[in-house]
């Protein structure tokens, strides 16, 4: 794994799960990897919104399960996107994780004019390379406003792509 140096800012994470084994994976990939540091545990989307409201000012990078019970992933990353139109703030990184990929569900949560407009998605398991690689981008470029898609499976190369719709919706970037 390589060295970002110094320059690269640490991120503050937010995991949001419903799985506390999968909060401790994700939580072991940031102190493993040196992203940053987890300032909070979310097991509900409900749980997920009322932190964010409260703490958005010091949060970085939220990962965001999709399916999870009372509040599924993309209804709470939908909410925050609202607050965050409503009071003019920048939007933060959400990273929507699941299990179940398909296409539909992807364009879903990628559609930059759609409600929940989140700016990755990975597919679990996870892999450390896939992650670190991911907060490595983010960490990097923080004038990063296209959709990617980063779907790591089981250890393979990273398809990594740019958001075609880059250009066509400028003003949302």
């Amino acid at each position: 794994m390589k060295n970002l140096g110094s320059a690269a800012k640490l991120l503050n994470v937010v995991i949001v799960d419903d799985g506390k084994y999968n909060r401790e994976i994700n939580k072991n990939m940031i102190n493993k990897t040196g992203a940053g540091s987890v300032i909070a545990e979310c097991s509900s989307g409900v749980e997920a919104v009322e932190y964010y409201k409260e703490n958005f000012k010091k949060i970085d990078l939220i990962t965001m399960d999709i399916e999870m019970p009372d509040m599924d992933g993309k209804k709470a990353t939908a909410l925050i996107r609202e607050f965050e139109d409503k009071n003019n703030l920048k939007p933060v990184k959400v990273v929507m994780v699941t299990g179940n990929v398909n296409n539909r569900e992807k364009d879903e949560c990628l559609n930059l004019t759609g409600k929940v407009r989140a700016d990755f998605f990975l597919r679990k398991p996870i892999s450390m390379q896939d992650f670190k690689d991911l907060t490595d981008k983010i960490r990097k470029d923080d004038k990063m406003g296209s959709t990617a898609v980063l779907c790591g499976i089981f250890g393979e190369e990273i398809d990594f792509i740019r958001g075609e719709l880059e250009g066509k919706y400028s003003k949302f970037i």
